[in-house]
């Protein structure tokens, strides 16, 4: 099974998956894919890097299938973040508006 690391990024809280390079990505399909033990443990202690250094929140292995020239996820919730948020952000928070004031 082909698998890519998602995690959540604490920024702005959009989902991102670890690249090739070790940065992380929007895009699924820039997300680096293993498909070995050796591969997805050197990929999860990236991704505990990145959580010590508080990047990112909530990493997990995701199961993904490549068909029809589309990187996808196997799982209805990882089909969802993939596509992005199901409601509008705001950009700022009423808390934050009043604040500034």
């Amino acid at each position: 099974m082909q698998q890519i690391i998602s995690a959540n990024r604490l920024t702005d809280g959009l989902v991102v998956y670890l690249g090739a390079y070790g940065e992380w990505v929007t895009d699924i399909a820039a997300a680096t894919v293993f498909d070995t033990e050796e591969g997805r443990e050197s990929a999860k202690a990236k991704a505990q890097h990145a959580l010590t250094a508080n990047f990112i929140i909530d990493p997990l292995v995701v199961d993904i299938a490549d068909g029809g020239g589309a990187r996808r996820a196997t799982t209805l919730r990882n089909t969802i973040r993939a596509q992005g948020p199901t409601i509008n952000f705001r950009t700022s928070s009423p808390a934050a508006e009043s604040a500034r004031g």
